[in-house]
């Protein structure tokens, strides 16, 4: 089972969007594939995006820091692909995330207080040994992207970046991911996952 925690100690970085978004995407470009989503977070974000969305995949469970490592052994042989949704404002909560994952992303938006809990968790990240991409989300276009682009990228690499679309917003809350509410749709396009998970 492939594992990737989405995480960041910062709130209001679109962390459990992302998350559910990947979540349903791996779902859409793999329908056989056994998805599941382990919400770390207080505020079960995507636990409530599930009760929302009326369907078996992915599959969404609770855990907390010190239940998320026996979560994950025990998936393990019974799905393909896992996603964390880490807790935020939770140093341990992030450690526990980043220890149970294969690939770790960072959820941070072009401004410079993210960029600054950004470098934060960067540190603490290559203390682990874990590999990890940056996630942009809610970027606008333009020049300030490029920038910051080149920001985060001293820092190491950079997934392809998530606009700021209402379409993230308003497929939350119906509990679908972007590629089943717009499949077609530049949201859609954006999260596509089988492109660099």
């Amino acid at each position: 089972m492939y594992c990737v925690s989405i995480v960041s100690v910062k709130g209001g970085v679109g962390k459990s969007t992302a998350c559910a978004n990947l979540a349903a995407a791996a779902h859409t470009a793999n329908p056989a594939a056994r998805t599941l989503l382990i919400d770390t977070d207080i505020q079960q974000s995507t636990v409530k995006w599930a009760e929302q969305r009326r369907q078996l995949i992915p599959r969404v469970i609770s855990a907390d820091a010190r239940t998320l490592s026996r979560e994950v052994d025990n998936a393990r042989g019974a799905f393909d692909i896992c996603f964390i949704d880490g807790a935020g404002h939770d140093w341990k909560g992030l450690a526990a995330a980043v220890l149970a994952a294969d690939l770790a992303l960072v959820v941070a938006r072009p401004t410079l207080i993210d960029y600054h809990v950004a470098r934060q968790v960067r540190s603490i990240l290559s203390d682990y040994r874990v590999g990890f991409a940056f996630l942009l989300t809610q970027a606008p276009p333009g020049n300030r992207l490029t920038q910051w682009l080149a920001e985060y990228r001293k820092l190491g690499n950079v997934a392809p970046v998530v606009s700021a679309r209402v379409a993230f917003q308003d497929s939350f809350g119906f509990g679908k991911g972007v590629t089943e509410y717009e499949p077609h749709g530049s949201a859609a396009r954006e999260i596509n996952c089988r492109s660099w998970l």
